[in-house]
């Protein structure tokens, strides 16, 4: 009787020590590929991000130098003495910005 009982005892444990190792296995697979989720969302968000940033950048630039082409035709045309003060004007106002 008693062997049976050891016998019962050892599969039961090896049977419990199987599932320990297949749910660390589990656990550790979860984990692995909740890292590599993880890295791809990291690298598709910021690609999304760099590309927005350098559309929305590349924007303010044309709209920053079609205001100040306007301005510049605007002031030779209408007013061709104050193209010199137009000039030191704009350089000012980039000193100013680039501070």
């Amino acid at each position: 009787m008693q062997d049976i009982a050891d016998e019962v005892n050892t599969s039961f444990s090896l049977l419990q020590n199987i599932i320990y190792v297949n749910q660390f296995y589990v656990l550790h697979l979860f984990l692995s590929l909740n890292s590599i989720f993880l890295a791809l969302f990291i690298s598709i968000f910021l690609f999304l991000f760099l590309s927005f940033f350098l559309f929305y950048c590349r924007t303010i630039a044309g709209i920053n130098s079609l205001i100040f082409r306007s301005l510049n035709r605007l002031c030779t045309t209408f007013f061709k003495l104050s193209t010199i003060f137009f000039t030191l004007f704009t350089v000012f106002i980039e000193l100013l910005l680039s501070y």
